[in-house]
């Protein structure tokens, strides 16, 4: 895949780490690894710490507790270089068997975390 259809999103970056995340991802592994970078967050954010890059959109109220309808609505809504995107390339990058493989993954991690973990403040996947 050409870095001009390589996309990255980040959700939630209203949180720290998140953002510290959003700011690396600029810059790492090169600025122009990803022709397109979005972080969500479900609060509206202060202009003053939206980071600056061309390539970089920010967006709020996209609520991942919603139904996964609402969610691709807004995203649809709310990303506008997204769609453009997701079709520019020819060959998907994520088979819907790698997306199940990692889905579980998240979710077995995320359950023995709460099990193990009830201390835990955050965690960043």
């Amino acid at each position: 895949m050409s870095p001009s259809e390589r996309v990255a999103l980040i959700f939630g970056p209203t949180d720290i780490s998140a953002w510290a995340a959003t700011r690396e991802l600029l810059r790492y592994p090169t600025p122009t690894t990803f022709s397109f970078k979005a972080s969500r967050s479900n609060q509206l954010l202060d202009p003053a710490v939206i980071l600056s890059d061309p390539c970089l959109e920010s967006a709020h109220g996209v609520n991942l507790t919603r139904p996964v309808e609402d969610v691709v609505k807004l995203l649809k809504e709310r990303f506008r270089m997204l769609e453009r995107s997701r079709t520019s390339s020819s060959t998907p990058t994520y088979t819907s068997r790698t997306m199940a493989a990692n889905g579980q993954i998240l979710d077995t991690t995320l359950r023995a975390l709460e099990e193990t973990s009830p201390n835990l403040w955050s965690f960043i996947w």
